[in-house]
């Protein structure tokens, strides 16, 4: 090999070993370890933030089918931190890393860790918050959608919304009143429509808040 790519050469072999390995029903987890280790020794070697962040991904997965979910969490968690990664990458980072801790039995540390990361202003578009609390609560995982309801609500509590975050910040407001009402607390839930209908009056969403307004208050 060119100097420097040995080892990411050595990575590459001991991944597609692995691989043939498990193709063969054979233990391939030691394999997958060896590889997943060598793709994460060499992220610190990149210079700048696509190479690191893909090395680390790589190492994620390959620790997930060395059954090590901690380890997969670990480097996930080095990705979702990287300086400048692209908005387009960081969902997908954020899904795989709560995947990661999930199985890994850190469900409780999962909103913990989001938020610590979502605060530090690298994953902070309202755009990234709301698709990623749309597809935790979808999922309706016992350990991801307590995360995408708070999310929703980290949204809906923002203050000095710009344009662009307005769509993201509306559907925010129904969709957290909507959970309080399947909740059956119409009180909070009224307060969220009504703040909703107060700032978008003519907004996307506002028939749907009035029909959900006219739900709470039938209700109490």
């Amino acid at each position: 090999s060119a100097a420097g790519r040995e080892r990411e050469k050595r990575a590459e072999v001991l991944a597609a070993w692995a691989a043939a390995l498990k193709k063969n029903k054979e233990d391939a987890g030691p394999k997958f370890k060896a590889a997943a280790d060598e793709f994460a020794a060499l992220a610190a070697l990149q210079p700048g933030t696509d190479g690191k962040l893909e090395m680390l991904r790589r190492a994620a997965a390959l620790y997930r089918q060395a059954d090590d979910p901690a380890a997969a969490a670990a480097r996930l968690k080095e990705a979702a931190k990287l300086p400048d990664v692209p908005e387009a990458v960081t969902g997908p980072v954020l899904v795989e890393l709560a995947d990661a801790m999930l199985a890994a039995g850190q469900t409780d540390g999962v909103w913990k860790v989001f938020n610590e990361i979502l605060a530090s202003g690298r994953a902070s578009s309202t755009a990234t918050r709301y698709r990623l609390a749309r597809q935790f609560v979808d999922s309706r995982h016992p350990g991801l959608a307590p995360v995408g309801r708070a999310l929703f609500e980290q949204i809906a509590n923002q203050r000095d919304v710009s344009p662009a975050e307005r769509e993201f910040h509306e559907r925010a407001l129904t969709e957290l009143a909507g959970d309080l009402i399947r909740q059956g607390n119409f009180a909070d839930a009224e307060a969220r429509l009504r703040t909703q209908l107060s700032v978008y009056p003519n907004g996307p969403e506002a028939p749907l808040a009035k029909l959900l307004l006219g739900v709470c208050l039938l209700r109490k």
